[in-house]
């Protein structure tokens, strides 16, 4: 169940560490596409700017309509069309929204065209210094634009690649952790039944022992009747299915404090670090009886057999496995599906 809850936060961490790549990508784009339409519009003011300054020279020196003027004018006209719907089209990501300056432009040459059709160049100078100073406004406003978006944007892209780090570092951690986790797995637990390997076992049981908390130990040993005629007759598939199922109950019908391991083959131990015979006794019978209502998800009966002892302080666990053992032998040879105590 823990690495099952590794595994989740592992793919929930992964999750958000691809969506904020994602909308760093995305913020990125962003600035790249504004800071372009910008340079755009910088262009085409920049542009329009610079051929009204040139027909008001171009009329300074020679009060003609020369060829040179009208094909200016027509830039002009196509420049101020284009900017006008670049304006409308463009799309100020944070940014004001007072930036019609093209509308603005637009008319100031609507006015002075005609004074310079009509030759009365005398009145076109004041108004072309207009138009030449709003094309100027335009291009000074979206360089302060692009400057103040690149600073949002720059601050956006530093603050989710923050975010970004640390998921990669908090993913970094968690697989460290879950990778650990699954190495002391396979170092402490029985692969198959998820309960404590015969080592642990007893490497606990020697720490029980010792402590002076747990001055009366119990040890049950169960066995699954018939486990090898259930291996030969439905398969060793059917067989795992038994251990798995018996392990679960066993754990679901113990106390937190309470150490269950498998001994080997269809064998458990149960270590009751604070259990009196009569106490152990009771547990072992309550085992039995979840562990046969076991069989009706078989097509046959399942049962088990017990042996329980106590614990001598002052002897190993092979010594007091062997006690419980003997039990469980006399469980076995008596008719199976029963609890047997061991008295000296």
């Amino acid at each position: 169940m823990h690495l099952k809850r590794a595994s989740t936060r592992l793919i929930v961490i992964s999750t958000i560490l691809i969506f904020l790549s994602v909308l760093n990508s995305i913020f990125i784009l962003i600035l790249v596409l504004n800071l372009k339409n910008y340079a755009e519009i910088i262009n085409l003011s920049g542009r329009i700017r610079g051929n009204v300054q040139k027909v008001e020279k171009r009329l300074l020196n020679d009060k003609t309509l020369a060829p040179e003027v009208i094909n200016l004018e027509k830039q002009i006209d196509n420049l101020i069309e284009e900017l006008d719907k670049k304006e409308e089209t463009f799309n100020f990501l944070l940014s004001t929204k007072d930036l019609s300056l093209a509308k603005e432009v637009q008319k100031c040459w609507k006015q002075l065209k005609p004074l310079i059709n009509k030759k009365q160049f005398d009145k076109s100078y004041q108004i072309s210094e207009r138009c030449w100073n709003i094309s100027d406004e335009i291009t000074y406003k979206y360089q302060i634009l692009a400057e103040r978006n690149i600073n949002y944007f720059i601050f956006l892209i530093v603050l989710n690649t923050l975010f970004i780090f640390g998921a990669l570092i908090l993913l970094l951690l968690l697989l460290k952790k879950d990778v650990k986790n699954r190495l002391e797995f396979k170092a402490h637990f029985d692969k198959l039944t998820k309960v404590y390997n015969r080592h642990t076992f007893e490497e606990i049981f020697n720490k029980v022992k010792e402590n002076p908390s747990y001055p009366n130990p119990a040890l049950i040993v169960l066995d699954i009747d018939n486990f090898k005629k259930i291996n030969d007759v439905y398969g060793h598939n059917m067989g795992d299915k038994v251990l798995k199922e018996v392990s679960r109950t066993i754990r679901k019908h113990i106390r937190n404090k309470d150490i269950v391991a498998r001994w080997g083959g269809e064998e458990f131990v149960i270590l009751l670090p604070d259990a009196d015979k009569n106490r152990a006794k009771f547990v072992a019978e309550k085992l039995r009886r979840h562990i046969k209502f076991l069989s009706k998800k078989f097509p046959f009966t399942l049962t088990a057999s017990f042996g329980v002892s106590l614990v001598n302080k002052d002897k190993t666990l092979e010594e007091a496995f062997e006690k419980a053992d003997k039990a469980l032998y006399k469980a076995k040879t008596t008719g199976k599906n029963k609890v047997e105590v061991y008295y000296e």
